[in-house]
């Protein structure tokens, strides 16, 4: 990595320290203020009440969402559309189907051949899921979503399954020094990729590191993202997946080295050659360039997005990749999301670059207070994208089979609190200026929670709050934010369907574990069907 690159990474960690303590008292001193406000933050047995505060006394847009009028929810949509929703819902609610939809489509594959699979897929899945193949097909659909009302977020969906990196054994001298471990050992975590992580990593989002060229093609795709979302109506949003920029295994390295300057100073002043940084890796031969490298793609992805008055969020990965995007994401926030007029073409406002926090994380309300504080002192708007989380299995799995703490909440009631308060915290935030929020979930009472404290704030429907649900899952709630005048935002996937099967699976996985929302999407659909099927028969 180099002693030049390692010294700015511990940097990054040892200021963390100093502020940790002020970010505690802070966080302390809020979640007293928030006792105000328990009835409504003791999550999602208070919606009723959240509901009311809205009815009550009026919503911040010309009028209030209508969450189960289907009949507005579903204008527009065909009834074959409705079907087809239906009987994706039912497919993925299946937990055999779920299970075993990678070992099924190898067996269709064999059976009717590529190209048929290929075809059903396309008209199921993906036509539900994502926004098409071509770039004509993605601007429909994005036309379509205009008007509605609702926005879109350009995803370049393209994955591959992960290929597992063997481990390699670490001179025990190299260790004693303080150079980051290789595959093995990451503070209380453990770094690298072996063969057991290849069945539980199918369900994540992931670009496994095949060369410098390779990342460079990536960046082409994301800035035809970028390109796309801002000749669309509206404020265009993009995608940008870090890992998919350089080697991950570095990422992970960063992030060690960034976690052991949180926790200790004893590695500031070690002395490293390159080759100890190494570690012997080939493939971290010039680690400090591949880091500049990696860097200098963000920048470019950030610089785009900026003169085409795009916003671009950069999704979360693995706990143990975190520390590092979370660096070199607020790094861009310090460039691009302070001085407007320097760098933005098209009259862009607020900030240009959003990075994504995980409230089924422990620690995550900390995190954010921390990053809010740092924002302020350093003068730079912060960009939030708040979701639950998309690697649970996964870090689980990896954490047990690993013998470190489980990095994730214990209960999804602690995730719904840990979200509901990181929401207050962040609309605070955006009432003072201090921050912009792009709230992602499926959840009804997330949401209504959400406008209620809006209102209590004062910010209106056009303030820098957006709410955003994935393609083809709770389209009642981005249509009813719509329709009443929120920022509403559709994710939108693209990508040849061969490369998306495994975002595909991804999906399949998901809907499975979040049932009990997607259960809300099947009983809509079902109810707009019969109403249609007795306006056919003339029945009222």
């Amino acid at each position: 990595m180099g002693l030049p690159l390692m010294r700015q990474v511990l940097r990054v960690g040892i200021e963390r320290v100093g502020w940790r303590t002020s970010a505690q008292e802070l966080l302390m001193k809020r979640q007293a203020s928030l006792l105000q406000h328990a009835p409504m933050l003791s999550t999602f047995t208070a919606t009723k009440q959240a509901n009311d505060a809205c009815t009550t006394s009026g919503t911040t847009s010309s009028k209030e969402p209508q969450f189960s009028d289907t009949t507005s929810l579903f204008k527009g949509q065909s009834t074959g559309a409705l079907l087809r929703s239906w009987a994706v819902f039912m497919a993925c609610s299946q937990p055999w189907f779920v299970k075993h939809a990678d070992s099924l489509l190898t067996v269709s594959k064999r059976v009717i051949g590529t190209q048929a699979t290929m075809g059903i897929i396309k008209a199921s899945f993906f036509k539900q899921f994502c926004a098409g193949e071509t770039q004509q097909q993605v601007e429909t659909v994005m036309e379509q979503l205009h008007t509605r009302g609702i926005g879109g977020i350009l995803d370049y969906a393209a994955e591959d399954d992960v290929v597992p990196v063997a481990a390699t054994p670490v001179a025990a001298t190299k260790a004693s020094r303080g150079a980051p471990p290789v595959p093995g050992s990451c503070g209380d975590q453990k770094v690298g990729v072996d063969v057991s992580d290849l069945k539980t990593t199918l369900t994540a989002r992931s670009y496994p590191y095949a060369s410098e060229r390779a990342c460079d093609a990536h960046v082409q795709s994301f800035l035809s993202a970028i390109r796309a979302a801002a000749m669309a109506p509206g404020q265009g949003f993009a995608v940008v997946k870090l890992s998919a920029c350089g080697n991950p295994l570095l990422l992970e390295r960063m992030s060690w080295a960034i976690k052991q300057g949180c926790e200790t100073y004893r590695f500031a002043h070690v002395s490293l050659t390159e080759e100890e940084a190494d570690d012997g890796h080939s493939e971290f031969r010039g680690g400090r360039a591949m880091v500049t490298a990696m860097r200098n793609r963000l920048h470019t992805l950030a610089e785009a997005s900026a003169q085409d008055g795009v916003k671009l969020m950069i999704d979360a990965e693995q706990t143990y990749l975190q520390p590092a995007i979370d660096h070199l994401a607020q790094d861009m926030m310090r460039i691009f999301n302070r001085d407007p007029k320097k760098i933005r073409s098209r009259g862009l406002k607020g900030a240009v670059m959003f990075n994504t926090y995980q409230c089924y994380r422990k620690g995550t309300e900390e995190r954010l207070t921390h990053d809010l504080e740092t924002a302020k002192r350093d003068g730079y708007v912060l960009g939030v994208k708040l979701v639950r989380g998309a690697y649970l299995e996964m870090e689980r799995a990896r954490a047990q089979r690993m013998n470190y703490p489980d990095p994730i909440h214990d209960t999804l009631q602690d995730t719904h609190d840990e979200y509901a308060r990181c929401t207050e915290m962040l609309l605070e935030a955006v009432a003072k200026g201090e921050a912009e929020v792009l709230l992602g979930t499926h959840n009804q009472q997330s949401i209504v929670l959400a406008m209620a404290t809006m209102e209590r704030l004062k910010l209106t429907s056009k303030s820098p709050v957006y709410f955003a649900q994935l393609l083809g899952m709770a389209d009642h709630l981005t249509q009813a934010l719509g329709a009443a005048g929120f920022q509403s935002y559709k994710y939108l996937p693209f990508g040849h369907v061969q490369q998306v099967v495994p975002y595909l699976l991804r999906r399949a996985h998901e809907n499975a574990s979040i049932m009990q929302g997607s259960k809300q999407d099947v009983v809509l659909i079902k109810t707009e069907l019969k109403r249609r099927a007795r306006a056919m028969l003339g029945r009222s």
